[in-house]
């Protein structure tokens, strides 16, 4: 798809969002929990703060190796364990280095809501789920950098991708970055009895109903009190807003956030 186009699709759908941000605050900041709070800074900060100077060099800096990524003709041979695989073994598909970084990565408005997010609660260990060419992750490890502590463990099933995100992990050089490869079900029991407990935790893969569901209930006894956990396209597919809906009437959710594109919630 072509990168102009897709960012005029982001440009619609960050008008589309505001409505469901304006909700989202007055819930949040309603409530009075430390918490909460610190989730509608983070809101804030990303939709209605213009970044500082410190800020803005490190935005721009990975907004410039997000351009060369979408600049390149790279063909990726892609092992898909995801929604669109056709088999439990995965499926290989072609696609241009161009293409994936266009179309799956997070534009710069949501990386901003990741990046203000660890800027607020300063989480200790983050972990991902779906590195793809890493722009997610670095907004992540940015923003851990700045806090001057803290580390993210993040897991790609598909080893063409890894290896394009751990090139710009690498020129980066922030230290904290740590990069799992291998199907999800097969990697996430061993990642949690590594590197738990979790205090902020992103789901971006395999955007299946049942998935989803066993992905949020199997981190959960590893996450510490207040974790906040961030789903991606919880509107994507009927099955993405059942998952969404069964999460947030789960025993363990203090504060569910439903921002369109991303919803997040807060567990005690």
């Amino acid at each position: 798809m072509n990168a102009l186009l897709m960012k005029t699709i982001f440009a619609v759908q960050d008008l589309y969002v505001r409505p469901y941000i304006s909700l989202a605050l007055s819930v949040l900041e309603s409530s009075k929990d430390d918490a909460a709070v610190s989730v509608a800074e983070a809101i804030r900060d990303t939709f209605y703060r213009r970044p500082s100077d410190r800020e803005q060099i490190h935005i721009d800096a990975i907004e410039r190796h997000r351009a060369l990524l979408e600049a390149s003709q790279e063909e990726l041979e892609i092992l898909d364990f995801g929604a669109h695989s056709a088999t439990p073994d995965g499926t290989v598909v072609h696609r241009t280095l161009s293409d994936v970084t266009v179309t799956s990565s997070k534009p710069r408005r949501w990386g901003l809501l990741l990046f203000y997010l660890i800027q607020r609660l300063v989480p200790d260990r983050c972990l991902e789920f779906g590195t793809c060419v890493g722009i997610s992750t670095l907004y992540q490890s940015v923003s851990l950098s700045m806090n001057g502590s803290g580390t993210i463990v993040t897991m790609e099933g598909a080893p063409s991708l890894s290896a394009v995100a751990q090139k710009g992990f690498e020129a980066f050089d922030n230290g904290n970055i740590t990069v799992v490869v291998g199907r999800f079900s097969d990697l996430l029991t061993p990642v949690i009895a590594e590197y738990q407990p979790f205090d902020l935790v992103f789901i971006d893969g395999h955007h299946e109903r049942s998935a989803t569901i066993d992905y949020f209930e199997k981190i959960l006894p590893s996450v510490s009190r207040n974790a906040v956990v961030i789903f991606d396209d919880i509107h994507w597919s009927k099955g993405m807003k059942d998952a969404w809906k069964t999460i947030v009437r789960h025993r363990r959710v203090k504060y569910s956030v439903d921002l369109y594109q991303l919803g997040i919630v807060i567990v005690s």
